[in-house]
């Protein structure tokens, strides 16, 4: 894809959201292609979203006080499932996504400092280079 300004590199390609969850299988498969093509329009305007019959298979969560709570403050409650475990880890081996207990905290540790702020947005202009150039 060629880019026709350094502000289209600003705006990147869009995903248009499914309608509604996808079936696990098809999800999954998606997700592995790319994570946003799996994610049911309903997660972009709600807090929590549940896919699931008779009970909930998979919860989106976007609301950032939520968020806090499962991620930072509540981890031990919010333990991964053996689903969790073997989807991901063929993919992203063993690291803050599938995780747990000390393992997880030692990891997200070392990973914060990554993830400030202030250094996150030194970033930017080597992604828009990168992005003007087409990497």
């Amino acid at each position: 894809m060629q880019l026709k300004t350094e502000t289209d590199a600003l705006y990147p390609p869009t995903v248009t959201p499914a309608a509604r969850a996808l079936p696990l299988t098809i999800s999954i498969l998606r997700f592995v292609r790319n994570p946003l093509r799996s994610i049911p329009r309903a997660v972009y305007h709600e807090p929590i979203v549940t896919y699931g019959r008779k009970r909930p298979l998979v919860a989106w969560v976007t609301d950032p006080s939520l968020l806090e709570q499962i991620l930072v403050k509540e981890t031990d409650l919010f333990a991964k499932t053996r689903l969790d475990k073997r989807v991901l880890r063929p993919v992203v081996g063993e690291g803050l996504l599938t995780a747990d207990g000390d393992h997880w905290r030692w990891q997200r540790r070392l990973a914060s400092p990554l993830f400030r702020p202030a250094d996150a947005l030194a970033y930017v202009p080597r992604m828009v280079e990168a992005r003007l150039r087409g990497r």
